[in-house]
């Protein structure tokens, strides 16, 4: 029975290939990606926090009230994954293109010390129930990108390949923060543009290491901005700048095909 389950996956395997080999639609399928992510993603943080009268020996000493602060923030930890795939709109050069890309992102941020505490002269201290908020983006970046070597002609006649692009990227956004008598939430969309840079290997199959850069004001938890916020403390949360770095594998360019002079122009996917 194993036999023969195996016999199936491996004739699956080999028709699925044949298939993407055989493709007409310009590359779109056999230029499949599928990427593992590490994001990290700043913001500005606007909203009151305490004041205390903070003793030389750490301790918080006596509460003065709350003061409006407003500073930079960054996630402590995160992670995502892409998959996409492009189109080959013109061919620039032996080995070179313009090509159309389009990706589905989702990455999750984790976000701490969005609350803090403040001693008379400005100093920050953490808090034990400072706000710890939980991001969540999902988005479709759409770039045109120059692309060179084997990822540009889906041909394994080259080791290397790479290339750099510009784009936007819709997305939504959905936040939860939570603390002591302060938690907050937000659900919206916006549209960041971006520049992106990659390089990678033929090594059997295309691997790829990746990075994007999208820039704009996101408002994760902004009660007049975002689809839909609310916040007890009356706190902001605006996105400023993502980062993504990228492993990206192309499991399909295994079956790209070497071309040689016996097909006169080098006729790739």
């Amino acid at each position: 029975m194993r036999k023969k389950l195996f016999r199936s996956l491996l004739l699956l395997v080999f028709a699925g290939s044949s298939l993407v080999s055989e493709a007409k639609f310009p590359g779109f399928f056999s230029h499949f990606e599928l990427g593992f992510t590490y994001p990290m993603a700043t913001a500005r943080f606007e909203g009151y926090n305490p004041v205390y009268s903070i003793t030389g020996s750490g301790d918080l000493g006596v509460s003065l009230g709350d003061t409006f602060v407003s500073r930079n923030v960054t996630s402590k930890l995160a992670y995502g994954a892409y998959i996409g795939s492009s189109i080959r709109l013109k061919r620039t050069g032996v080995a070179s293109a313009l090509s159309l890309h389009i990706d589905i992102v989702e990455n999750a941020y984790v976000w701490e010390n969005l609350y803090k505490a403040f001693s008379v002269d400005g100093s920050e201290y953490d808090l034990s129930n400072s706000v710890i908020a939980v991001g969540y983006q999902i988005g479709v970046p759409v770039s045109l990108d120059y692309k060179f070597g084997a990822g540009a002609m889906g041909s394994k006649n080259y080791r290397l390949t790479g290339s750099f692009g510009v784009g936007g990227m819709p997305a939504a956004y959905f936040m939860v923060a939570e603390s002591a008598g302060n938690v907050g939430g937000g659900f919206s969309f916006a549209t960041t543009p971006f520049v992106k840079a990659e390089v990678g290997v033929m090594a059997g199959i295309c691997i790829k290491v990746r990075g994007l850069v999208s820039f704009g004001a996101v408002p994760w938890i902004n009660e007049s901005k975002s689809f839909f916020s609310e916040s007890t403390g009356g706190f902001k949360v605006t996105g400023q700048t993502t980062a993504m770095f990228s492993l990206v594998i192309m499991p399909f360019s295994w079956a790209w095909k070497k071309a040689g002079w016996w097909d006169g122009d080098f006729k790739y996917d």
